[in-house]
């Protein structure tokens, strides 16, 4: 019998990371995440952190469109931010970034419905884990995260209260896959790993990184037990079989269409050179169509010319008497 290798639930899948980041009762996953993301002492961060979503796993694949993953409010130098925290394995495309700008948008209006002053709006930062088709959106492979404010044309920033940082995990596992981290400073290398984590396609390959990472070693543990657990959790391997299922479907739909629109457009672009032939074609009989009469004509006025009878020419060309006469007129 042949033996099947067992499906990895990387931690970047929303789901997982929803049960990791989002568990109100370890609430020191969240606090070691942000406390190597914002570069803060770990410590500093005890009881500033509050979830406010705790949703519980996605049974409908259509609910994640209207859900964030992990939404929470933090102390960062002294002022209270919210924080928007999302997960994306399946690919960067419009739809995401449109829903990353309806996420980040929506938490920041929510603070008016619930009568804060302008000036009293908490800042809004959402981190992406997102796996992007490098090909498609950077032709930098070192590219590790890119920070998003809201601009003028002329790049001028009119507010910080709303930033949008993307992490390239595909980029950043590549690198640490690769050990090629030497030339990226201390932080950048934890930014690295982290984003790696995300995107580790193994679970020995996910307790290799999470091992290089500098953390608390008991957050470490739970962490990666907790992973290990749900590896085998039978819910959850349902709802990432039917996301994953769904997700080759669509991608099989994409692809058969652009395979479909090559077709026709080869078969357009086919038939417009045939219709450019059949035009020079009918180009090149008008011309000699022309030809043709401006020899006739030529030919009847040197027979006027020697005073021909018309009767005689008609005759000869096989035009009628009146065609005859209009050349004639016309000379």
């Amino acid at each position: 019998m042949e033996n099947k290798e067992k499906k990895f639930m990387p931690l970047g899948w929303d789901g997982l990371f929803k049960k990791i980041y989002g568990n109100e009762n370890k609430p020191e996953n969240l606090e070691m995440l942000l406390s190597l993301f914002f570069n803060i002492p770990f410590e500093d961060l005890k009881n500033k952190i509050e979830i406010l979503n705790n949703d519980r796993i996605l049974e409908n694949y259509d609910d994640k469109k209207q859900s964030q993953d992990v939404v929470l409010k933090v102390f960062l130098n002294d002022e209270e931010n919210l924080v928007n925290l999302e997960a994306n394995i399946h690919g960067f495309d419009q739809d995401v970034i449109n829903r990353n700008v309806s996420y980040i948008t929506y938490i920041f209006s929510k603070q008016l419905r619930m009568k804060k002053p302008y000036n009293e709006m908490k800042p809004v930062i959402q981190i992406n884990f997102t796996k992007h088709n490098t090909k498609e959106t950077t032709t930098d492979p070192h590219k590790i995260a890119h920070t998003y404010l809201l601009t003028n044309e002329d790049g001028e920033i009119l507010t910080k209260k709303l930033q949008i940082i993307d992490i390239y995990i595909e980029n950043c596992y590549d690198i640490w896959y690769n050990e090629d981290m030497k030339n990226f400073t201390p932080y950048e290398q934890t930014i690295i790993k982290l984003g790696a984590l995300h995107c580790t396609k193994s679970m020995d390959e996910f307790r290799k990184c999470i091992g290089e990472i500098d953390m608390n070693d008991d957050v470490r543990k739970s962490i990666e037990n907790d992973v290990e657990e749900y590896q085998n959790d039978s819910d959850l391997i349902l709802v990432y079989d039917r996301e994953e299922h769904l997700q080759k479907l669509q991608k099989s739909y994409e692809n058969e269409h652009i395979k479909n629109m090559k077709i026709f457009n080869q078969k357009m672009q086919q038939l417009q050179q045939k219709e450019e032939q059949v035009q020079q074609k009918e180009e090149q009989v008008q011309q000699k169509e022309e030809q043709v009469q401006q020899k006739e004509k030529k030919i009847i006025k040197n027979l006027l010319n020697t005073n021909t009878n018309i009767e005689t020419i008609s005759e000869i060309t096989g035009l009628t008497i009146e065609e005859i006469k209009q050349i004639k007129e016309i000379d």
